[in-house]
């Protein structure tokens, strides 16, 4: 979306959620739908989960011990606003070819298609950072707190392995949806820590190797949830699996069975689609599809884009981005993380 650039732009509200809205679906784990997106989420909102199963039993018409279980639950949305910021001295553009957007005159150094192009990539380049930390940003409390605990106890699937996977990811203003995977408290258990998933060992994942191990994570999937066409499962993967997958559908020789169905990139296994993202090697996040969840409220003033310049007679010009969100994941129980 164009921005009017007249020496100073201040963009939110209802224009700052229709460029937002073009940021995000460049990303397509939400253009595609794997991702829940809410718009609309204000910051301390309750929202209510559920949790629940049911069993089939033999007809007697007599009364029966109850066997399954139906659970509510709430989680609060707790948005964190942080803020991007970029000074540029418009002088150093006289030199360049955004020197043609100059009027004539030594102390005109006003250059608006410069300030629109700082506008549309700093805003890109922001996004993209964004998108980057919504899979594997870690706090560093997050990352104090899964440091501490013990492997296999209490959760019975923490590993040595994941604590260094998360030990070794850049430390972040927000979680993103691997570290809420494993250590969440927003679940039905109402647990400190308990990331409740299920556990797929993992190993340095090879083109030779790859076919097995994501059978491994498919036979790991909930039948129900294998077969689910309404919300089908998918598997999150690193981008370096891609290159591996292709590799390993065209081996050469006996064992160059095509264990993965590649139809113009879209990519899957066993009808279990890949998500190609910017998670750690050798991890991989499973879910029905708009499980992991992205909250924010986009027409709040808690997300604003701004390009102007300093007071003062200065002639620096900044771009400045303010933007609140929070990731979430729900229905923990279905999902997977290989590496876990």
């Amino acid at each position: 979306m164009p921005l009017d650039y007249t020496g100073k732009v201040v963009v939110r509200g209802a224009q700052i959620a229709e460029i937002g809205l073009e940021q995000l679906f460049v990303d397509k784990s939400i253009a595609d739908g794997i991702v829940t997106l809410n718009t609309d989420s204000k910051h301390g909102v309750v929202k209510t989960e559920t949790s629940n199963d049911v069993n089939e039993q033999a007809y007697t018409g007599q009364a029966l011990t109850a066997d399954g279980n139906f659970t509510l639950f709430d989680y609060q949305v707790n948005h964190v606003k942080t803020e991007f910021k970029v000074d540029i001295l418009t002088d150093t553009l006289r030199n360049t070819i955004m020197g043609e957007d100059m009027a004539k005159g030594a102390a005109n150094i006003d250059a608006p298609r410069f300030m629109q192009l700082a506008a549309d990539q700093l805003g890109a380049k922001m996004a993209h950072k964004a998108q980057v930390q919504r899979w594997n940003g870690v706090t560093a409390a997050t990352k104090a707190a899964i440091a501490a605990l013990v492997a296999a106890a209490p959760q019975g699937s923490i590993s040595v392995s994941t604590k260094a996977v998360i030990a070794a990811l850049p430390t972040t203003l927000r979680d993103g949806w691997l570290a809420v995977s494993i250590y969440n408290s927003l679940n039905a258990t109402k647990t400190a820590g308990l990331g409740k998933y299920i556990k797929v060992v993992s190993s340095a994942v090879t083109s030779a190797n790859i076919a097995a191990e994501y059978a491994k994570m498919y036979l790991a999937i909930p039948v129900v949830q294998r077969d689910d066409t309404a919300t089908p499962y998918v598997l999150n993967a690193p981008l370096s699996h891609k290159a591996l997958i292709k590799i390993a559908n065209n081996s050469v020789g006996a064992s160059s069975n095509k264990n993965f169905l590649d139809e113009g990139g879209v990519i899957s296994y066993n009808d279990i689609k890949i998500n190609f993202v910017q998670l750690p090697e050798d991890v991989v996040i499973g879910a029905p599809k708009g499980s992991l969840a992205l909250n924010m409220d986009l027409q709040s003033d808690d997300n604003s884009m701004e390009v102007g310049e300093y007071a003062g007679g200065s002639d620096v010009k900044y771009f400045r981005g303010i933007n609140a969100w929070s990731t979430h994941v729900s229905r923990q129980e279905f999902n997977l993380v290989y590496g876990g």
